[in-house]
């Protein structure tokens, strides 16, 4: 009963909502699917959908870390600790290479959940456009609107996994 239910709830939010994001339903698959991936968290999704939605409307790339992760599996069959400038380079003629190309990958990382979906759906409303995990355990991201505090983020949280031997 709850996957007929689920579907049904999928049907009637992604009408009323799609429109509002401006994304079709198989978009809003696509775009879930790599919310599901970056995100360790539930509570997190909704940021994460903001600001990936942010970026969309401006037109930037995406940089999702996980559509670089989901590309060296399928060309390499080896998953990556840590997303590096080689492999975003080594990638960058696939589509799913959010690094280098516009917009949604053709089609889903992984089926995103009913949370990851209802996170694109109904995004939190803010003026994210970057992220970076947390220079800690946790799991969870910093968000920033702008690149210097982004690069600060970023600057402790590289510094977090050299310390950790994560190359």
């Amino acid at each position: 009963m709850l996957p007929i239910y689920c579907s049904i709830v999928f049907i009637s939010l992604s009408k009323s909502n799609t429109e509002k994001q401006n994304l079709s339903k198989f978009d809003v698959f696509v775009l879930a699917s790599i919310v599901d991936k970056e995100a360790s968290h539930i509570d997190e999704m909704p940021t994460i959908s903001g600001l990936y939605l942010n970026r969309l409307k401006k037109g930037w790339a995406l940089g999702a870390d996980p559509t670089i992760i989901y590309v060296w599996k399928q060309k390499h069959n080896k998953l990556i600790r840590r997303v590096r400038d080689k492999h975003i380079r080594s990638t960058s003629e696939s589509p799913f290479n959010t690094y280098y190309h516009e917009g949604l990958p053709p089609f889903p990382i992984c089926v995103p959940s009913f949370q990851a979906i209802e996170s694109v759906l109904f995004p939190e409303e803010h003026g994210y456009m970057y992220m970076c995990a947390r220079a800690d355990d946790s799991e969870y991201h910093n968000f920033s609107d702008n690149h210097f505090d982004h690069q600060q983020n970023a600057d402790a949280f590289h510094r977090w996994l050299n310390q950790r031997k994560i190359y």
